[in-house]
């Protein structure tokens, strides 16, 4: 019997699951998002895979099924979680990411005069447990989605 890869949209669709549960109004969930939001980061753009919506929160998160690759980057690009350290450091990034949710979600009629703070976020398909030495930002949480019963894990807001 062969079984199917568990790939990054799988793990994505059962955080998405969680997410619906909290409220959160889920903005973009992808891999690959088309590029509707992101922030700039020297030459390139960055398209974070979780954009999620909440009256009290605005989650900007990255997920990858092999834990350990959030953390990896190189020469040319930062890995994942350097990106949302990035992010949270600099207040031109989360005007320009705030500025695209804001004008996405007042066409939806959702009141905006009360901006909420961002939170960053990591996802894994994996244990944390070896990791614990890159996890050096405490403003970064992170959640670990269980694939056989789409379980999530983790520190919340």
């Amino acid at each position: 019997m062969t079984t199917e890869p568990y790939r990054e949209d799988d793990l994505l669709s059962s955080f998405g699951k969680y997410l619906s549960k909290h409220d959160f109004l889920i903005l973009a969930l992808s891999g690959n998002q088309q590029g509707r939001y992101w922030f700039q980061i020297g030459d390139y753009r960055k398209a974070p895979d979780i954009i999620a919506f909440r009256h009290d929160t605005i989650l900007v998160g990255e997920a990858k099924v092999k834990s350990r690759e959030l953390f990896k980057g190189n020469n040319e690009r930062k890995s994942d979680y350097q990106s949302l350290q990035y992010f949270l450091n600099n207040e031109s990034a989360q005007k320009q990411l705030r500025e695209m949710i804001l004008s996405n979600i007042s066409r939806l009629g959702i009141d905006c005069s009360s901006i909420p703070n961002f939170q960053a976020i990591i996802v894994g398909g994996d244990t944390f447990d070896a990791l614990h030495s890159e996890l050096t930002d405490h403003r970064i949480l992170h959640f670990t989605v269980d694939r056989t019963n789409e379980t999530v894990n983790g520190n919340w807001v």
